[in-house]
């Protein structure tokens, strides 16, 4: 029995053939991390709320406004509300030096790394929302059977009475996914999506090295702030971590933070500087690539220095870390895996399209 948001075909179509309001950009989205005049640590959850200014921690620095500068190119799907930001091509250091705090040998060695294209990411993990509405369109156009596809398979749903379902979409094993992935890509009629050519003008997975990449934004330390709040947080614990909570949801906001367990809404933190959200924590995010712990010392052509796509075989990459795991899996990077075929209700997912759309 459906328990989704739609009563019939004819709402469902009526539903998804509206453009959604114009996203808010990322300057907008700034939260507010007020830790008062206490120690690192005393922020509580009434303290987190959205705005545009910041605290650091008493002593530790200035009090002003964090802005954001939105991507120069977006692009929103002309119907399910996804916001993608237009990453730029260039050459990164992938991977964690020896020093960094809670680094696992699967980091590294670090290697440069380029991303010949320029690609769309979308700005937050795929929503229960989003996903919802793509199956329900793909069952009333005739594309998948009806129950084929899990309409609302997420553990943590519907946040706070939000009507639109906008905590990210989990319990989707990797073989879900892609059959999503592929209805979406049909209800937009785009066509050559079989998978095979990563620049293709199709809706896909991100690679591990495009997810990396773009979690960074430019940065080179443990978590992408553009601002450290407090250089000396702990990463290896599950104890406060300024630098990680203005950007994630992540174990201690549940234990400590006065937060319930479970996802949290999409975009309801800092963004990085490329207005991506979420890349720190509230849920895994599975990657197109297989995994392979020693993937970073291989040479050419096992591990190529332009577009690495992962070895041809074994289980699926996952990034990011989720709501309910220590600080240290937030980082940006963190590499961990998954069977594919095991959905969690921490694992979910975001889209990258190839420019050229």
């Amino acid at each position: 029995m459906k328990t989704g948001l739609f009563l019939n075909g004819f709402t469902l179509i009526a539903a998804t053939m509206c453009l959604l309001s114009a996203p808010v950009s990322a300057q907008d989205k700034v939260v507010v991390i007020p830790l008062g005049g206490g120690a690192t640590g005393n922020a509580t959850a009434a303290d987190v709320v959205q705005g545009k200014t910041f605290s650091s921690a008493s002593g530790k620095g200035q009090t002003g406004t964090l802005v954001q500068h939105p991507m120069a190119q977006t692009y929103t799907t002309p119907w399910y509300g996804m916001i993608f930001n237009r990453i730029p091509a260039g050459t990164f250091t992938m991977g964690s030096p020896a020093t960094e705090l809670g680094r696992e040998s699967n980091e590294g060695p670090q290697v440069e790394t380029t991303i010949s294209r320029s690609f769309y990411l979308m700005v937050s993990e795929v929503t229960q929302w989003q996903w919802q509405t793509v199956v329900l369109a793909a069952e009333f156009w005739g594309h998948i059977g009806v129950d084929v596809l899990d309409d609302a398979p997420a553990l943590y749903k519907q946040a706070n009475g939000d009507p639109k379902w906008n905590n990210p979409v989990e319990m989707v094993d990797y073989s879900d996914v892609q059959t999503w992935i592929g209805l979406l890509n049909t209800l937009e009629g785009r066509s050559g999506c079989d998978g095979t050519d990563i620049h293709a003008a199709c809706y896909r997975l991100p690679t591990e090295a495009e997810w990396e990449y773009a979690a960074r934004a430019g940065t080179a330390n443990a978590y992408a702030n553009q601002y450290n709040f407090n250089a000396d947080d702990t990463e290896t614990e599950a104890g406060f971590n300024s630098n990680l909570a203005a950007m994630g949801w992540y174990v201690w906001n549940n234990t400590n933070g006065g937060y319930p367990y479970g996802t949290k809404p999409v975009m309801r933190k800092q963004a990085n500087g490329w207005g991506l959200y979420d890349m720190h924590g509230n849920v895994w995010e599975w990657c197109r690539d297989r995994y392979q712990s020693d993937y970073y010392s291989l040479v050419p052509p096992e591990r190529p220095a332009v577009d690495p796509e992962g070895p041809s075989s074994g289980i699926r990459v996952i990034r990011g870390g989720g709501w309910d795991v220590l600080a240290k899996r937030t980082r940006s990077a963190y590499r961990y895996w998954n069977s594919g075929g095991t959905p969690y209700g921490d694992l979910g997912f975001r889209l990258v399209l190839p420019s050229g759309q």
